[in-house]
């Protein structure tokens, strides 16, 4: 056991680092996501609506992109979900996670871009992993067999190369079968 938590710690270290500048560093990390974030979506329909290749500050976007809510986008989740591109966000979306609906009742379906997926969801898994296995070099948790359950997820009527379902199902699928 010993052994497969020492390998793991090998290429984990890096990430372990990076981690750590996050912590050191917060404002400049969040500063430079931020940026980096605008400069992706500046040449979408949204991100030239509010002229994001002008914003080079928190406090320029909080000037000039206003606070909104869901109700904001639904038009261009909508036609995201037709087959149009380039709306919201500078990849084609393949995959929307439906919540429950809790403001109007009605289910609510989120864009998921192949990124949100790798940099947030797969990568915040890693890090927990990542970081658990540092604080714990002993654990067995690595040698057992893993149940992975997932929520369910269906064909999009309106534009059949996406689909839609929970977060947990698209998390699966992607693992399993790879980017559709």
């Amino acid at each position: 056991m010993a052994l497969i938590n020492n390998i793991l710690s090998i290429f984990t270290q890096k990430r372990l680092g990076e981690i750590d500048y996050f912590k050191k560093n917060p404002d400049e990390v969040q500063r430079k996501t931020l940026l980096d974030l605008l400069n992706k979506a500046k040449d979408t329909e949204y991100g030239e609506k509010y002229n994001f290749s002008s914003i080079l500050t928190p406090e320029e976007y909080a000037k000039k992109v206003p606070c909104i809510d869901y109700n904001d986008l639904q038009d261009y989740i909508e036609r995201s979900m037709h087959g149009e591109s380039e709306l919201l966000w500078n990849e084609k979306i393949k995959w929307y996670a439906k919540s429950s609906g809790t403001t109007n009742a009605r289910s609510k379906f989120i864009p998921v871009s192949p990124t949100s997926l790798e940099k947030c969801h797969f990568q915040g898994a890693k890090d927990v992993l990542t970081i658990f296995n540092d604080n714990y070099p002993d654990s067995k948790v690595f040698l057992g067999k893993t149940l992975g359950l997932g929520g369910s997820s269906e064909i999009n009527s309106n534009d059949s190369d996406s689909r839609f379902g929970d977060l947990s199902a698209i998390q699966l699928v992607i693992l399993h079968f790879g980017p559709t």
